[in-house]
């Protein structure tokens, strides 16, 4: 089982950054957002270790989705 904080290193290794001016202008998921639904994502799937850039991934489009119907 993976904690939270093993979670959250391993997901940064695979999101990109973004220059500071552009983090402060950005509407889309926050960094703790996405991860909090790919935790929702790893734990339904019964909590399947080695797919964690998976669960990142589809935990991102989710967010960016969701934000973008709440705009």
């Amino acid at each position: 089982m993976k904690s939270r904080k093993e979670a959250s290193r391993l997901s940064a290794k695979a999101r990109t950054r973004t220059s500071g001016a552009e983090a402060q202008h950005s509407t889309g998921p926050t960094e703790e957002e996405i991860q909090m639904r790919a935790y929702e994502i790893y734990a339904s799937r019964g909590r399947i270790d080695g797919r964690d850039l998976e669960d990142w991934f589809q935990a991102e489009a989710a967010e960016k989705v969701r934000k973008q119907g709440s705009s």
